[in-house]
């Protein structure tokens, strides 16, 4: 008997080598499963409960049947183990094959996306597909070489990339179309925006793309506030914050959502290999649903103050919101950073001088490579719906918009960057404020320009270019 005890014991050891605290951080603290409370709370479980088993054989206390129901569970934990192992493996010979290519791991080898892969947004507002070409640029196929063409890239966030419209609505297809008809037949405009991206992310994007590509011109698209706040916001660290993870995830609701999580995080890379190519580069995403799931457990976790500042929406905002017709960080910032826009539109505050500082850095070194490859760079202002009058249903603070219009400090800071870094600067903000239909230039919602705003970007950069003779072609 106390052979097959001492069996018993080893086996269950054999398990607890992996289904420990310590374990799972190991193996799991750089996933998002790492922050759910309930996964942490089954492993402490699942550890005690070993031990407890472990002590209780020790003592020949249970049931041959609870013991041989113990060893069934012991088993499937150690085959569990084996598999997260292969798991762990698969990621590892992954990893140290694609090193050298990869810039980082969500461009896979690309120099902005994933390349070949096709995804298709649908809501309310918009319904558009983003295709990506083989270098990863959300535009048609680009030659490596370009040979006699005078090749111009365009950097930026998703005004750039074009949300919202296919992609030849976007201004810089727009831009092309536009010097093609003016006669500079020999102009190749490419895209190399990206959402959600600000100047420090731009440089790095620059700095694979034009040693590759070997632009002629470089045109780099910041938005009006918001690439100015992102610096500050993603770039200073204060001294007070706690501690966290490479990768967060919203606490999950209930117990599917838990195990889901723990399963993707534990298998993805096996899964990964019996995937089918054509699933992988061409999708359909269902933003409605990942959004609405997004803002349930957003609204879930407000405290009181900021739950009260939702309510301060729109209605029709909370109803987008909460159907998922409309992006969840939009809104978080509404509420949780409601005087965003009025920090950054002052010039005296700590945030904006340490952003200021930020995104003249960025310009410098973006100039660097510039010249360092032969080529020119041009600063183009972009412009949101604060500083010009367009209309765009956001939140409680729209109220100020008109304050804003008339008292803009941002057009003064870029222009200001732009000069202390000595490149060629462009403004849209007139040229926005002077047409006469401001409802139909910006998704109402959603806030990002339809096609008639990317067509008028387009106009603009176009003719700023050739007026100040800025392509040097032959």
């Amino acid at each position: 008997m106390k052979n097959i005890n001492k069996i018993y014991s080893f086996f269950i050891a054999i398990a607890l080598l992996f289904w420990n605290p310590l374990s799972f951080h190991v193996f799991y603290s750089k996933k998002p499963v790492y922050n759910l409370t309930a996964v942490h709370l089954f492993i402490w479980v699942v550890f005690l409960a070993g031990l407890l088993a472990v002590y209780g054989i020790s003592k020949n206390k249970g049931s041959v049947r609870l013991r041989n129901l113990i060893l069934a569970f012991t088993f499937t934990g150690i085959l569990y183990t084996f598999v997260v192992v292969i798991n762990v493996g698969i990621g590892r010979i992954k990893q140290t094959k694609h090193l050298a290519s990869q810039p980082n791991d969500d461009r896979a080898g690309g120099l902005v996306f994933e390349p070949n892969t096709k995804a298709r947004y649908k809501t309310t507002e918009f319904d558009f597909t983003a295709n990506i070409n083989s270098i990863g640029l959300r535009d048609r196929e680009i030659q490596i070489d370009k040979k006699n063409k005078y090749r111009i890239l365009c950097f930026g966030d998703s005004w750039t990339f074009g949300w919202g419209v296919q992609q030849e609505n976007s201004w810089p297809h727009k831009l092309e179309e536009l010097l093609h008809k003016a006669g500079k037949t020999n102009v190749e405009v490419v895209n190399c925006g990206r959402g959600g991206q600000y100047t420090t992310t731009y440089l790095q994007y620059m700095a694979d793309a034009i040693p590759m590509l070997k632009p002629d011109l470089v045109l780099v698209g910041v938005l009006q506030e918001d690439d100015l706040a992102q610096l500050f916001e993603l770039n200073f660290k204060t001294p007070s914050a706690p501690a966290q993870s490479n990768a967060t995830v919203s606490p999950a609701n209930g117990a599917t959502a838990a195990v889901r999580e723990m399963l993707t995080a534990s298998f993805s890379n096996i899964t990964g290999l019996f995937r089918k190519k054509q699933d992988v580069n061409s999708e359909t995403i269902d933003i409605k649903t990942a959004w609405k799931e997004s803002a349930t457990k957003f609204l879930d976790g407000l405290d009181d103050i900021n739950r009260h500042r939702f309510y301060t929406l729109p209605d029709t905002v909370q109803q987008m919101f909460l159907s998922g017709n409309l992006n969840p960080s939009l809104v978080s910032g509404y509420v949780k950073f409601p005087d965003r826009v009025t920090v950054f539109n002052d010039p005296g505050q700590f945030a904006t001088k340490f952003a200021i500082d930020q995104m003249t850095k960025d310009l410098e070194n973006m100039n660097a490579i510039c010249k360092k490859n032969g080529a020119s760079l041009v600063f183009i202002n972009l412009p949101i719906n604060f500083f010009i009058g367009h209309s765009v249903v956001r939140c409680a603070s729209d109220v100020l918009n008109p304050y804003f219009e008339a008292n803009n400090n941002i057009d003064s800071i870029y222009a200001s960057v732009a000069g202390r870094v000595q490149v060629p600067y462009m403004e849209l903000t007139g040229h926005f404020k002077q047409l006469s239909d401001k409802g139909n230039y910006f998704f109402r919602f959603d806030g990002h320009p339809n096609e008639r705003g990317y067509a008028e970007i387009a106009n603009f950069v176009g003719n700023q270019l050739l007026t100040n003779n800025l392509i040097k072609t032959q």
